[in-house]
């Protein structure tokens, strides 16, 4: 029995009687490691992925366009984007599509802000951008956190409500673009952008079943 306690004690790493809790704790410690590189190697993947693009540079003519999905989701075009789904609204004879996308967006925005607070993830540095001689306009305008994307959230939501009330599903690729474009101009990393533009159809799911729900 002596032999059995000290066993266990060595194995356990804790020579205190009292402070000793037995190989569970050691067992718990392995997998908290584990999970922890596991992350960490998520991480370092998504990062490594994002410099290719971050470093890539695109012909002046495509550079153009992707200048503008960069933006097209700004704070200062979000009233332009309202019109042209008003305007989606009114050719496609779409009730509520408006309302809804505004309700999502609203709705994304808050869900976007607190995760952004809550993760805390900084947002990749200006060097690279520097370096691959690409305009640096985008990336400065950003002051917060890099997760979610909230550019990806509302192309997300905009994609999302047109899709599930219109049918339309070819919203999507707008949705890619700007997802493609925020990293282009390192903005965020791949991660930020597939969990916004996520969190942005998933707001859409809400909106649009809460108001079916209603009807």
């Amino acid at each position: 029995a002596i032999c059995h306690f000290f066993f266990f004690q060595a194995e356990d790493g804790i020579r205190d009687f009292c402070l000793s809790r037995g190989l569970g704790d050691v067992y718990k410690r392995q997998v908290s490691t584990q999970s922890t590189w596991g992350m960490r190697g998520l991480i370092e993947l998504d990062e490594r992925l994002s410099a290719v693009v971050h470093r890539q540079r695109l012909p002046r003519l495509l550079e153009y366009a992707v200048q503008v999905l960069a933006s097209v989701f700004n704070p200062h075009n979000i009233l332009i984007v309202i019109l042209v789904v008003l305007l989606i609204e009114i050719k496609r004879h779409t009730p509520g599509l408006t309302f809804c996308y505004v309700a999502a967006m609203v709705l994304g925005l808050g869900f976007s802000t607190l995760l952004k607070r809550v993760i805390g993830r900084p947002r990749p540095t200006l060097k690279v951008i520097e370096e691959a001689g690409k305009s640096t306009e985008h990336r400065q305008r950003e002051k917060n956190h890099s997760m979610p994307s909230g550019d990806s959230v509302q192309a997300g939501a905009f994609a999302g409500i047109i899709w599930l009330l219109h049918g339309e599903p070819r919203g999507l690729l707008v949705t890619a673009g700007v997802m493609y474009a925020r990293i282009y101009y390192g903005c965020h990393y791949i991660s930020d952008t597939i969990v916004g533009a996520a969190l942005g159809v998933f707001t859409a799911y809400v909106v649009v079943t809460g108001k079916r729900l209603l009807e």
